[in-house]
């Protein structure tokens, strides 16, 4: 059953609410991963609401293109 909410969300941002979260999320550690620098990747991940280094990392491949270390150093 689809609710409101998800077809709310779908209207607005053309993608499931998970999917919007997920790709806030990694917007945020993109930024991160440029201005901070005192953090690792690990924590950035983590402070994104990642479970894993390793999920964060595959997930934010499939959006950027690039790993988040190669991102961090300007590809």
């Amino acid at each position: 059953k689809v609710t409101a909410f998800t077809k709310y969300c779908r209207k607005i941002t053309n993608t499931s609410p998970a999917k919007y979260l997920a790709r806030c999320r990694l917007a945020h550690a993109a930024h991160l991963l440029k201005e901070a620098h005192d953090q690792t990747i690990t924590q950035i991940a983590f402070d994104c609401g990642f479970s894993s280094s390793q999920y964060f990392a595959v997930e934010f491949r499939k959006l950027y293109k690039c790993t988040p270390r190669e991102y961090r150093a300007g590809r």
